[in-house]
């Protein structure tokens, strides 16, 4: 390798893992996503839209949804499947949670995380952008997930959640416009609230789970906007993300190995087909947002007219 090339390996290691993954993950939205990548998110996250129609009526969303109605704020985000109405924080929890409770599949739970990020921009965003924001926050939770494995899992942690937070946070930024440092610190905040053991297996916590990790990654995303900062690559630091949820072993090159060439969403099994009842997720989109999103807004209860939160 030639002076230049050697120098080059240099600045870029500097530039830290945690920084070199959120660039790598911007590089392809800017390039723009393979066009199998992008039908294979919209297949994704229609197929969880379902589920969170399905989910709606459970009693873990009841009572959050109660809960929300007590404490407030009052919010005029739609929740598929529901006439109610909540603050944007409240939305993602709702309906990340449903999304899990509803999908009585495994392999819903991965993808659980990442649809709320829709809620808070669905009205704002286009169809591509949003898309490619669910698609890389897919992309990023299974990468992260797999930089953990098994190790992370054996220790007894849920990755849905804990690497489920992260996704959120990249879906949420690359909504919201985020930049290369911007999201390094959306990231870095997301990274301090992780969340989820396995021993909510079972329970109301385990949906629960995807709900809050979508809640705080939008947080997250929502306040690095707004020049809160967090810890610089907490990926790699050596009290970070990595180092305290998987002491016995990582493989943090699986991170950015082939971003944006090799596509971990293509490699795993797709989310569920939408339920029946909610089929018509996959129908053209309206001012509302993209399809996979608008219309699941507006499955029973008939999400477009406001109520309470």
């Amino acid at each position: 390798m030639g002076r230049t090339g050697a120098a080059a390996t240099e600045r870029e290691a500097e530039r830290g893992l945690t920084r070199r993954w959120c660039a790598g993950l911007l590089a392809a939205r800017r390039t723009g996503l393979p066009p199998q990548v992008l039908a294979r998110a919209r297949q994704d996250a229609a197929g969880v839209a379902g589920r969170a129609v399905a989910g709606s009526g459970t009693a873990a969303v009841e009572a959050i949804l109660a809960t929300a109605a007590r404490l407030g704020p009052h919010g005029d985000v739609p929740v598929p499947g529901r006439r109610e109405r909540l603050a944007a924080s409240w939305a993602c929890l709702a309906v990340g949670s449903a999304a899990r409770v509803g999908g009585d599949d495994p392999h819903t739970a991965p993808f659980a995380a990442l649809l709320p990020l829709a809620v808070p921009h669905a009205r704002r965003a286009d169809d591509v952008t949003l898309t490619a924001a669910f698609a890389l926050g897919v992309e990023a939770q299974l990468r992260v997930a797999r930089a953990m494995s098994p190790w992370h899992h054996e220790e007894g942690w849920d990755v849905a959640s804990t690497a489920g937070v992260l996704g959120a946070a990249v879906a949420a930024g690359v909504a919201i416009g985020l930049d290369e440092a911007g999201l390094e610190e959306a990231v870095g905040i997301a990274a301090s609230t992780t969340l989820g053991t396995r021993e909510g297996a079972g329970t109301m916590v385990e949906p629960f789970h995807a709900g809050k990790a979508a809640a705080n990654g939008w947080l997250a995303a929502q306040l690095a906007a707004h020049g809160f900062t967090g810890s610089r690559d907490v990926l790699a630091a050596p009290r970070g993300y990595l180092a305290v949820l998987s002491p016995h072993g990582s493989a943090p090159e699986r991170l950015t190995e082939g971003l944006g060439e090799e596509w971990a969403l293509l490699a795993v099994a797709p989310a569920p087909s939408p339920a029946p009842a909610a089929a018509d997720v996959t129908a053209a989109g309206t001012d509302d947002g993209p399809a996979w999103w608008a219309s699941s807004a507006s499955r029973p209860g008939g999400a477009t007219e406001g109520t309470t939160a």
